[in-house]
Parts: structure tokens; sequence; C-alpha cells
């Protein structure tokens, strides 16, 4: 399923977001992930745990590191997690930039010769090289036209259908009704509200809620 996060700047939706990536720096409290407590510090996890989940940053120009080529950028988890490398990498990374919808000659380029989306697309197929289950997305379509939004929100779909979980931190509820199955609203870092998303947002209880949607230019 799809899990949407939302709430207004400042209301913890990153911080839990992180937190539950391992990347939370002053996180406190219990996580549990398929049953079994989580460290909350990510190098605290086993390694067959770690590549679990992964985590994509609003930011697609920040992402990507700009010294290396799309490939060498992709080949680094297969290398690292699971001992790939040589031909076997360049057919994996060569599948993968397939999926995201991504010629194979993307892999040659360096990201400055990408646009948004296209980096966002390439963050994406690094997190599925790492086989993730749970794959948290926090405001990636955030920095991008609408146009583009919708082709990356069509992936997320297509990947959800593949049997990945997301987890799905956005501000904006026009996208929480395109993609999320369940919803869950945050104030000041407090769960103020939580279910189906056609019920939460079409029949809020609480007042947070409510205000949030009358404030909402996507659902117009």
């Amino acid at each position: 399923e799809c899990l949407a996060l939302v709430g207004e700047s400042g209301s913890g939706k990153t911080s839990l977001a992180r937190a539950v990536a391992g990347l939370g720096e002053n996180a406190e409290g219990e996580l549990r992930y398929a049953g079994q407590p989580l460290p909350l510090q990510a190098r605290q996890r086993e390694a067959g745990l770690r590549h679990q989940i992964q985590y994509i940053f609003q930011n697609p120009y920040r992402a990507l590191n700009p010294r290396q080529t799309v490939y060498q950028t992709l080949s680094a988890p297969l290398e690292h997690f699971f001992a790939v490398k040589g031909s076997a990498a360049r057919e994996r990374v060569e599948a993968v930039l397939k999926r995201v919808s991504l010629p194979a000659s993307v892999g040659e380029l360096y990201p400055h010769s990408l646009s948004g989306g296209e980096r966002q697309r390439v963050a994406i197929a690094r997190a599925l090289l790492c086989e993730p289950k749970l794959l948290i997305c926090d405001e990636i379509t955030s920095a991008l036209d609408v146009s583009v939004q919708a082709s990356i929100l069509d992936l997320l779909r297509q990947l959800q259908r593949d049997g990945l979980t997301l987890l799905f931190v956005t501000h904006d509820l026009g996208v929480v009704r395109a993609i999320a199955d369940r919803v869950l609203v945050l104030k000041v870092g407090r769960v103020v509200e939580q279910g189906a998303v056609d019920s939460v947002l079409d029949q809020p209880q609480a007042a947070y809620t409510q205000t949030l949607l009358e404030h909402s230019p996507s659902l117009g």
C-alpha cells in the first residue's frame, strides 16, 4: 500500500520519514519493521535490513553526485549490497533505467545533463537497485512541474502494483488522492487523524485536517 504523511511545514513529516529510514539524528522512541524491533540509526541495522528501506530525497538537483556518471551512481549500491560488478552490473543498471522509462544511454551522462524529472527517475532507479520493500518518498514531486509530477506518480503507482510499499511525504492533498491508500495527518509531531484517503479527505474529523483541506490549492 501507499501511506501518505501530510501536514503543514514544521509538522514533523520529514523528521518521521527520516527516522523510519534510519537517518534521524536525534530520533527517540521505538520502531518496528515486519514485526521486529528496528534500530533508529541505519548503521545499527543489519546489512540484510538496510537495503530493504530506501529513501528518495526531495531535491533532485542535490540527490546525485555531480562528479559521477549515472552508471557510476547506479552501480555503487549493486557492489555495496550484493557484490555485483562488471557486465552483470551493467545489465542490471540498463534494466532499471528501462523500468523508470529512461534509455540506457543516460548511464553515460552526468547529472548536469539531465532535467529535474530525469534526475528524480535516476534517484528512484538507484533506490530500486537496492531491492527495497519500503520506499520512502520525501516530497519528491514538489520541485517538478505538473506534467513531470504526473509521470513520476504514474511510475510510483506501477511500482506499487509490482509489490512495493510506499511511505509518501507531501503537503499536496491532490497528490495524496492520486497515489495513497491511507493517510496520516501530522500536527507539530503528533498524529491528529488517520484512515483511508477518501474518508479522511472527504469527511475529516479533526479541525486541523479541515483547515488543511480548506487551504489546499490542489483540490480547488
